[in-house]
């Protein structure tokens, strides 16, 4: 930020998002909110440098959103956020209530526990990959340039940012005048800016993880696709060491992630052993 004839404007934002393979909603988020902000002048740009290839013009799906494919619970929190950016009623109509999550004990009953007074106080789930799709496409729209196949390898301590082109192996600099580094949990970025500086930078590991699974939709006597349980709730199966949830898509499958110690999940190698 700097004081200019006056007035606070930001600094020209160019190279200005990083992200990885570590990759979310969040990052296109984070354009839309900042691009109504910006003072633009002509070379002024956002411009967001993602790993992955572009697919489809990089705006119907990127590749590695459907690697991490744990669907989103939106809250009214979260609803709030996207409407914001102007995107909330797009984003729902891809959205199924969960106005209760549905508990699975151990004898196979089942307990309801509403989030709210009525069934309109809900969480919705959708899909990441929808979400991550729908804000690339309006971060385009607006502005928001994208340059996909640029690897981040290190930032220099001017500032300056060095990526690697996956298409040739060639490395590129980006001098930047704001860079915002949303790259994940093992973000090569915060490791860059630990050896620039005295910057006490701590892992804590923890001893659970997470598999992926999918519930199929069940095919009824006339061929069509049905939910194989209630739809409308976060199904729940808590067990001790581990537990199991189950979030409904548009398509009647159910997305399932298993969460347990990461030993036994390294274990599971197969359909055999998950059984």
């Amino acid at each position: 930020v700097t004081r200019r004839n006056r007035h606070i404007r930001l600094l020209t934002v160019k190279g200005a998002i990083l992200d990885d393979e570590g990759r979310g909603p969040r990052s296109d988020q984070i354009h839309l909110t900042l691009r109504p902000h910006l003072t633009l002048r002509v070379e002024d740009d956002i411009i967001m440098h993602e790993a992955t290839k572009e697919l489809q013009g990089g705006m119907v799906k990127l590749q590695n959103a459907n690697s991490r494919s744990i669907n989103l619970a939106l809250s009214h929190r979260g609803i709030e956020s996207l409407a914001e950016v102007g995107i909330a009623n797009e984003i729902m109509e891809m959205a199924i209530p969960m106005p209760s999550r549905c508990v699975h004990m151990r004898d196979s009953s089942t307990a309801i526990q509403h989030y709210g007074k009525t069934d309109d106080e809900a969480i919705f789930s959708v899909p990441r990959p929808g979400i991550t799709s729908s804000l690339v496409t309006l971060a385009c729209q607006r502005g928001v340039k994208y340059r996909f196949g640029m690897k981040f390898l290190r930032l220099n301590q001017d500032g300056s940012c060095i990526f690697e082109d996956v298409s040739n192996g060639e490395e590129v600099t980006v001098t930047s005048g704001v860079t915002f580094g949303t790259d994940g949990a093992f973000s090569a970025v915060r490791q860059s800016v630990n050896r620039h500086g005295r910057i006490d930078l701590h892992t804590y590991y923890i001893t659970e993880g997470y598999k992926e699974l999918t519930m199929p939709a069940k095919i009824d006597a006339n061929g069509r696709a049905q939910f194989a349980m209630p739809a409308n709730h976060l199904h729940i199966w808590p067990r001790d060491s581990f537990m199991l949830i189950a979030l409904p898509n548009k398509d009647k499958t159910f997305t399932v992630t298993l969460f347990a110690p990461i030993v036994k999940l390294e274990q599971m190698q197969d359909t055999f052993d998950l059984k």
